[in-house]
């Protein structure tokens, strides 16, 4: 959405492309943890308190996920957050979203509101 309104600009009006898709500028909210390495730290700190050790055996797939990425969860939290789909780290998340709500309502004031139509640092990276 973010690339799309890029793209389009500052026009206002509908663009109709050739394929017949119908592109406007849509304002959004993009909520974020502070840092992209936030939810990396997450995924290796759920691994560690729930599906080490001992607690590895209550799932054998997480554990031999662990051997298959060198160990422990340390060091490859990138890798956890893409393919760690366990409760604990889920619910992790979502709590997130508060946080992320009230920096991102705090610092999106004015006549616009909290609405972004522009690139937010989604394109770079």
């Amino acid at each position: 959405m973010a690339r799309v309104n890029v793209l389009l600009g500052h026009r206002r009006d509908q663009v109709i492309a050739t394929d017949g898709w119908r592109d406007r500028r849509v304002p959004f909210i993009f909520i974020t943890p502070r840092a992209r390495a936030d939810v990396a730290s997450l995924a290796e700190r759920i691994f560690e308190e729930h599906y080490e050790g001992l607690e590895a055996l209550r799932s054998i797939d997480l554990a031999l996920f662990a051997r298959l990425i060198g160990g422990d969860g340390a060091g490859h939290g990138d890798l956890l957050s893409y393919l760690f789909f366990a409760p604990e780290f889920a619910t992790a998340l979502i709590e997130l979203g508060p946080r992320g709500r009230a920096r991102w309502l705090t610092a999106h004031t004015g006549p616009e509101g909290p609405w972004e139509l522009q690139d937010v640092g989604l394109l770079n990276g």
